[in-house]
């Protein structure tokens, strides 16, 4: 785990900011690794993490009181060109 969650407070290892600065948030599958790139966007910076499924919804949860379902929601896999043909 490559951040804590303390409140509202997110920390990691070259950084800390308070959720409620930030603009929006995306995040990327990377197959080969099986994480997520969760990237905060805010007025002039972004910051990234990598996180698991798990850790991608645990902030979410905190944030928003959502969970992304990837079973729902396929827009970027991997195979998606191929399914839709």
């Amino acid at each position: 785990m490559e951040y804590t969650l303390d409140g509202n407070v997110l920390h990691g290892r070259s950084f800390a900011f308070p959720l409620d600065g930030v603009d929006f948030v995306t995040w990327k599958y990377n197959p080969e690794t099986k994480l997520y790139w969760l990237k905060f966007h805010f007025t002039s910076k972004e910051v990234r993490i990598r996180v698991s499924l798990e850790e991608l919804n645990h902030i979410l949860g905190s944030w928003f009181g959502i969970e992304f379902d990837i079973n729902q929601y396929k827009n970027g896999d991997e195979y998606e060109l191929v399914n839709n043909r």
